[in-house]
């Protein structure tokens, strides 16, 4: 089964900006969206949980390495 590791917007750091145009609901309902299609798609949802960086880059790392064997 393919993995979707996704990252939700995260308040505490999100801003706007010339690559980042959405406003914090908007890219929250973009968010629920995408999890939703990737579902119905017969793919399994991972939350990247909101830690630090580093944290996070450990948790995809693992999955893919998971994946891999």
């Amino acid at each position: 089964m393919p993995l979707y590791l996704s990252s939700p917007p995260w308040r505490a750091i999100y801003h706007q900006d010339a690559e980042r145009k959405q406003s914090f609901s908007l890219a929250m309902e973009t968010y629920r969206m995408m999890r939703s299609i990737y579902t119905s798609c017969g793919y399994k949802l991972i939350t990247i949980p909101k830690l630090s960086v580093e944290n996070r880059a450990n948790i995809l790392l693992q999955h893919i390495k998971n994946q891999q064997t």
